[in-house]
């Protein structure tokens, strides 16, 4: 997939696809060409690194000063032209790039612009990029452009290994609750998402050599539903009623180190214009996104944005001894080990720790515990050391004796 699209293009005029048409004095010839994509900061990308559209299928229609269609064809060079148009009358012209082989023909022009792209569920081709454009044509007008607009946004997806000791492997990237319709013209919040996620193909491969993807967002302006919010964690279903309309991304793979193998973890995130507040999609916007990826997000509790499959984990911590007795006035130093040496972990206090007169002191790997009294009452407590996610631990018994 190419790492970004739809820059400016004026494709050659010599390849042009007359078909059985031939330019008579009545002719028409348009001339197609496509919008740049605008980015997230508001420029406009000067280098054109993509496919020409239409190597894909267009249908092209001209509709008269009443509305009403008449002539029609299709085509996939950068050039179609009318013949036998009476070029003393006015026209509007409107095109569909990329919406498949199977077009319906809109009989008006207020049909044209109200025509929607119905986008297949299931997958996310390669090839297709569905736009559309239309022209006013004045009389007398003989050669004319028309710039055909992208109906998505682009999000170019990389992913920042840098913070990284573990290895992290891509096996998937995956757009949910996508938009499953897309008017021709204006903008839209779609009414209705996709229950099937999109497989961008190839992606997987592209980002575990380095690269850059590019993947195709429908356009869905769901609004700035959380506007105050300055959390990235923020932007979950759960502080936006759910979020069944809005679009996410999805990336999965598994991830190993010394200490953790977790595999079918997934990294997911709400799309839009930024990564705390908002949830619109527009049309013809290309935006940057990275994941970046740290051994922390292993040790994270289960949540939307980040989620994890299978477990092994390889971490260990222990007491030397599980069980000790103390007099008053005596002290005992408790020894512990954790695997691997870096793995983070706490240790604290169990029942009764503080009324049982106890006080601790941590040096290096030893835990000094003091008796400063003695209360018949609570003789018995214990210390915990765990790892940071509580989810390895091990207890140590503490008796106190008369």
């Amino acid at each position: 997939m190419s790492a970004a699209l739809l820059t400016t293009l004026t494709l050659p005029t010599g390849c042009a696809d007359m078909g059985s048409q031939g330019a008579g004095d009545d002719s028409l010839t348009v001339m197609m060409q496509t919008s740049p994509m605008r980015e997230d900061d508001g420029t406009t990308p000067t280098k054109a690194i993509i496919k020409p559209i239409f190597k894909s299928p267009f249908r092209i229609m001209a509709y008269n000063r009443y509305g009403h269609l008449v002539a029609e064809g299709s085509g996939s060079s950068a050039n179609y032209t009318f013949d036998r148009l009476d070029r003393r009358q006015p026209y509007t012209i409107v095109a569909f790039a990329d919406w498949g082989d199977s077009i319906p023909v809109p009989q008006t022009l207020d049909e044209a612009f109200n025509s929607s792209y119905r986008w297949p569920e299931g997958a996310v081709s390669v090839d297709r990029y569905p736009q559309s454009g239309y022209a006013e044509i004045i009389p007398g007008t003989k050669l004319t452009s028309l710039t055909m607009n992208p109906m998505f946004s682009n999000y170019r997806l990389n992913i920042n290994r840098t913070g990284l000791k573990g290895s992290f492997s891509v096996t998937g990237v995956t757009l949910r609750q996508a938009a499953l319709r897309l008017p021709a013209f204006g903008s839209w919040k779609a009414d209705s998402v996709s229950s099937i996620g999109y497989e961008y193909p190839g992606a997987a491969a592209l980002l575990n050599r380095g690269d850059t993807v590019s993947c195709i967002v429908p356009e869905n302006l769901q609004g700035r539903l959380l506007p105050y919010n300055r959390n990235p964690w923020n932007k979950v279903p759960e502080n936006i009623g759910g979020g069944e309309l809005c679009t996410y991304l999805e990336v999965t793979g598994d991830y190993s180190s010394d200490w953790c193998d977790i595999y079918d973890l997934r990294y997911r995130c709400f799309l839009g214009r930024d990564n705390c507040t908002d949830f619109n999609i527009e049309r013809g916007t290309a935006h940057q996104l990275t994941l970046k990826l740290s051994d922390s997000a292993a040790r994270l509790a289960e949540s939307w944005k980040v989620s994890r499959g299978y477990v092994n984990d390889k971490r260990s911590v222990r007491f030397s001894n599980r069980e000790f007795h103390l007099s008053k006035f005596c002290s005992v130093t408790l020894l512990w080990q954790v695997f691997p040496r870096d793995v983070d972990y706490l240790v604290s206090k169990g029942p009764d720790f503080d009324n049982c007169q106890l006080e601790f002191m941590l040096m290096a790997d030893n835990l000094i515990i003091y008796c400063d009294g003695y209360d018949p009452d609570h003789c018995e407590t214990c210390v915990v050391i765990s790892t940071a996610d509580f989810a390895k631990s091990d207890t140590c018994f503490l008796y106190i004796r008369p």
